[in-house]
């Protein structure tokens, strides 16, 4: 069940299409969506308080700067919030997302970003939202507050979620489930869905398997789901991306982080590829 969505909104146009998308799901799925002014402190500030910010850094410290810069941001957040507010309800998709109350990140970003993963069964954002609030946003949403994040580059590709089309990166871990569990909604909205799984030379196959998944989305759910295995390349994560784009699909869902952090440090991350890469609009839990 989806019942809420928030949206993580600081007014630039690439941002359309993550309104788009929660609109789309909100309409689908009668749920409630609401899109929340967010950006960080500097964000706020002009080419004139930047240069005032570096200087205090470098003549008074870190405590005198973040000072100016914090009583700069609460004296712009109302305002900045009203031209974002402008242009969204500019957006078509406005007429499926209500405007809500800004996200105030000046005293703990950390805990206002926890705060909306907890309340929220989904939260939405651009790629294009500023990168210190999409970094942090990640981590809460995902690792403290344990919920689901759809990072969006494009808008879709469908006219509605009834028609579009979405892969499911399969692999036996529990991210993979969790990912899985929070876009069932979605996925038996969709008009096809791809469990998609790469196989490597020289692991052992998987179990279950993609067609396995695909077999219980079908059977139990009702999902016009089919499996497809795909040959791992110089990286694993480029067959997938290819497949994305060979498809026409919406949506890629898939588990975020589900190596440890050593393996990570070490091997790199499946997650971190398209995070960087933004190639492919994502759902992502962990």
């Amino acid at each position: 069940m989806m019942t809420n969505i928030a949206i993580l909104y600081s007014g630039l146009d690439a941002e359309a299409g993550a309104v788009s998308f929660a609109g789309a799901v909100a309409k689908s799925l009668n749920a409630g969506a609401s899109c929340h002014y967010a950006a960080s402190t500097l964000a706020l500030l002009d080419a004139e308080q930047k240069n005032q910010y570096r200087s205090l850094m470098e003549l008074n410290g870190f405590d005198v700067a973040q000072g100016f810069l914090n009583e700069q941001y609460r004296a712009q957040l109302a305002e900045k919030a009203k031209e974002a507010s402008a242009s969204f309800h500019a957006l078509a998709a406005a007429k499926d997302v209500s405007w809500g109350p800004e996200v105030d990140l000046s005293v703990d970003p950390d805990l206002a970003l926890t705060n909306v993963g907890f309340v929220h069964d989904m939260v939405v954002a651009s790629f294009s939202l500023s990168p210190g609030v999409l970094d942090l946003l990640t981590k809460r949403v995902l690792f403290t507050a344990g919920g689901s994040l759809a990072l969006i580059e494009k808008p879709l590709r469908s006219a509605t979620l009834e028609e579009s089309t979405m892969v499911v990166a399969w692999k036996p871990a529990a991210a993979s489930k969790h990912a899985l569990r929070y876009s069932l909604p979605l996925l038996k909205k969709a008009k096809k869905v791809y469990i998609a799984s790469i196989e490597e030379e020289g692991y052992p196959g998987m179990s279950p398997t993609a067609q396995d998944m695909a077999d219980y989305l079908m059977n139990v759910h009702n999902c016009a789901a089919e499996a497809f295995a795909l040959r791992a390349a110089d990286t694993v994560q480029a067959p997938l991306a290819d497949f994305y784009e060979q498809v026409g699909a919406d949506l890629l869902v898939m588990g975020a982080y589900s190596q440890s952090r050593l393996q990570e440090l070490f091997f790199g991350s499946f997650t971190k590829y398209f995070l960087q890469h933004r190639n492919c609009n994502l759902m992502l839990a962990h």
